[in-house]
């Protein structure tokens, strides 16, 4: 299970840096390279995203339905307000600064949402024909 997290992660970031590369021709091209890392400030916040989830997850597994409900909800509390207070922060300071970190946001959600959909559908313990 330690090589499954270590070679998405790896793929993971892989595509992650083709995509910070791409948004920062663009903005060396549109002269704003100061947003570069309003850029990183949403990747770090959707990897916070996603590591909550998963040790949401994990904690809730030995739970009653309740207690994993319970679990979650807090969690999902958690996540809404930092993003808020992170989005809030960046608004503030200015509205191209918000749309690059909510941007990075994005990028880093979709992807990983794309990571864990093809790993999971390339494990072979979803498949119960084979055994």
């Amino acid at each position: 299970m330690k090589d499954f997290f270590q070679t998405n992660t790896v793929k993971l970031l892989k595509s992650l840096g083709v995509a910070a590369f791409v948004v920062a021709l663009n903005l060396w091209s549109g002269g704003q390279m100061g947003l570069l890392p309003a850029l990183f400030v949403g990747y770090f916040l959707g990897l916070f995203y996603w590591f909550t989830v998963a040790m949401r997850l994990r904690n809730s597994m030995g739970k009653t339905a309740a207690g994993a409900k319970r679990e979650m909800l807090w969690g999902l509390l958690l996540r809404l307000v930092l993003v808020a207070a992170v989005f809030t922060a960046a608004i503030k300071i200015s509205f191209y600064v918000f749309l690059t970190v909510a941007a990075g946001f994005g990028i880093f959600y979709v992807l990983a949402a794309v990571h864990l959909t093809v790993a999971a559908f390339g494990m072979k313990t979803f498949d119960k024909t084979e055994e």
